[in-house]
């Protein structure tokens, strides 16, 4: 967007940052770099301006949260050191898929359990809504709390419901 911009989603961007961070076995101390700070976790607005990236495009359009890990100081390290650079992320990798099971999903249907169409999902009144999926799914990472889910059917109604959930699996790595 050009400038600084913090979105509705930042705890959830960190979350799942800091989850892989956690899951490397060490830092690299080989690597310095002026804009990371301690935690190795920096917002992509404050590393370096990318105008018109999928990125901000997924989220903006779609509520895609997409980041970007840098795995190596090397742009392109040797064939040889790649079974390194997978020894040294596996665990932190499949904790980051992992976090797509963090949130709330669920159905929206009508009393004939049929989808409704043109239907939207506002959480907490986040920006962007979640879309609708044609079958009638949705799906939001979160973390545990108390949301209260807005059911948009444009133009016609909108629904209120509660929603309270607590982390519930745990990794096995």
């Amino acid at each position: 967007v050009g400038k600084n911009s913090i979105s509705d989603d930042d705890d959830i961007y960190q979350m799942i940052a800091h989850s892989y961070v956690n899951r490397t076995k060490e830092t690299n101390a080989g690597c310095s770099n002026e804009f990371i700070n301690i935690s190795y976790v920096i917002r992509g607005a404050d590393w370096y301006e990318v105008i018109g990236g999928m990125q901000d495009y997924g989220y903006f359009n779609y509520g895609t949260i997409e980041l970007t890990m840098e795995i190596s100081c090397c742009k392109y390290p040797e064939s040889n050191s790649l079974a390194g650079y997978w020894n040294y992320n596996r665990d932190a990798m499949i904790e980051h898929l992992l976090q797509a099971q963090k949130g709330v999903k669920g159905l929206v249907l009508n009393e004939n359990f049929q989808p409704i169409p043109s239907t939207e999902v506002m959480i907490n009144n986040r920006k962007p809504v979640v879309k609708v999926t044609s079958l009638g799914e949705f799906w939001r990472i979160l973390l545990p709390g108390t949301y209260t889910l807005k059911v948009i059917q444009k133009p016609i109604s909108t629904i209120l419901i509660e929603l309270k959930f607590e982390t519930r699996y745990k990794c096995c790595c």
